[in-house]
């Protein structure tokens, strides 16, 4: 998620793909002179002998409503902030020629409609580079890059009306080649603490599927001399077991978000299939198909054939070490799997065995990774901590990882003392 940076963001890596556009056509040899961007106000715009410039203006900012309603602000009955939903925003722009000659408006609009047109959306790695290079440093923390959903540029149409109501609220008197733009979506999430609750140890869920092959249920086994368990957490080094109809054929193999193929199986029935976990997944949530390709060819080579249902399972986050680097002040822990810098990563913290209990949660954001990577290492400061045992939970994207507990079922581990 963005921070409230993102509006400002989204102007500056406009502007710089708009200018890497005319760069790239060399419209400033085209219209015989420098080419500006700038990012004002119309009436602020200073026409004093029409020089040759595209003026990127937001105009407003309204809420974008595949997000309006995902969730709403949740206190408990203390007062407590137990959730920080994001605000989506949709962005609309007007974009206005300037030029001193016959046709400079034209040839400037022309290709900056063709700039958006070309890029509808702004990658990850141009808007870090964007960023960086800004004269207002701080936009290069604003998480725009790593915001769960790319910005997309779409045209707007505005009638003669609207046209003409917007330049009438500008109080310019001087109305310009304009064409309308949308970028969406941007999303802001505060940073303020929320108090989480701690999970819950069992689910029971029953679905129903008729499809051939067919996928029915997934569970795991921790180890392959244990049983296997439906809703349990599945962590890294655990064996998936996929149980379902019509599973067994000549060729067999798994895919895992349409990406990664699997065809070394640890059991291979009608009912029942197992295999071990990749060591290249992250955690989040993955989609598992069961695909019987078909070999066809001369000579017979493998293609897609029939596939399963996809049923989805969740890789959990594991806390392998944790302690406090007191120099520091800060908890340092130690995960598996690996995460990308560009997950949404949370650590929460739930003081131990006291009445009533605080309970801390901290957004973290990883350093950029150069190259862009993964990291099995999260630092979190904890300065504003009190004194005292904490159970230790990070979630990646949402999901949270296991917390062991003692034989009265009480949660004990991973815990962290803060002196």
């Amino acid at each position: 998620m963005s921070t409230a940076l993102g509006i400002a963001s989204v102007t500056q890596v406009l502007s710089d793909l708009l200018t890497q556009g005319l760069t790239d056509n060399d419209v400033a040899g085209v219209v015989g002179g420098d080419v500006s961007i700038i990012m004002l106000p119309p009436d602020r715009v200073n026409m004093t002998g029409e020089a040759n410039q595209l003026n990127l203006f937001m105009y407003q900012a309204t809420y974008n409503p595949g997000w309006r309603n995902v969730s709403q602000p949740s206190m408990n009955a203390n007062g407590e902030r137990i959730s920080n939903p994001p605000l989506g925003l949709d962005l609309h722009y007007l974009l206005t020629a300037y030029g001193p000659s016959v046709l400079n408006t034209d040839i400037l609009l022309g290709h900056g409609i063709h700039a958006f047109h070309e890029t509808p959306v702004l990658g990850r790695e141009f808007i870090r580079t964007s960023l960086s290079g800004s004269s207002i440093a701080a936009l290069a923390t604003s998480g725009l890059a790593e915001q769960i959903e790319q910005i997309k540029i779409t045209p707007e149409l505005l009638s003669i009306e609207d046209i003409s109501k917007l330049w009438a609220a500008f109080q310019t008197g001087h109305y310009r080649p304009t064409a309308a733009f949308k970028a969406t979506v941007v999303l802001i999430e505060g940073r303020r603490r929320a108090r989480s609750a701690l999970p819950v140890r069992q689910r029971n869920i029953y679905v129903k599927t008729f499809y051939q092959p067919v996928i029915e249920k997934i569970s795991s086994r921790s180890a392959a001399n244990q049983p296997a368990i439906e809703n349990q957490k599945i962590l890294t080094g655990f064996i998936v077991v996929i149980e379902g109809k019509n599973l067994m054929n000549e060729l067999v193999e798994l895919s895992i978000d349409n990406k990664i193929k699997i065809t070394q199986l640890l059991s291979l029935s009608n009912t029942e299939i197992s295999f071990a976990l990749p060591t290249n997944l992250n955690a989040g949530i993955h989609g598992l198909q069961v695909i019987h390709p078909v070999a066809m060819g001369s000579p017979p080579t493998p293609h897609k054939g029939f596939a399963s249902n996809t049923d989805a399972f969740i890789l959990s986050p594991r806390i392998t070490n944790v302690q406090f680097d007191a120099a520091a002040i800060e908890v340092r822990l130690t995960v598996e799997p690996e995460i990308r810098q560009d997950q949404p990563v949370v650590v929460m913290l739930t003081e131990l065995n006291v009445p009533n209990p605080r309970a801390y949660s901290f957004p973290v954001i990883i350093a950029p990774l150069s190259p862009p990577g993964t990291t099995t290492q999260i630092n979190m400061p904890a300065k504003d901590v009190a004194s005292g045992t904490y159970l230790v939970r990070i979630q990646v994207e949402g999901i949270e990882s296991p917390l062991s507990f003692d034989t009265n079922g009480q949660y004990n581990s991973p815990q962290v003392i803060i002196p």
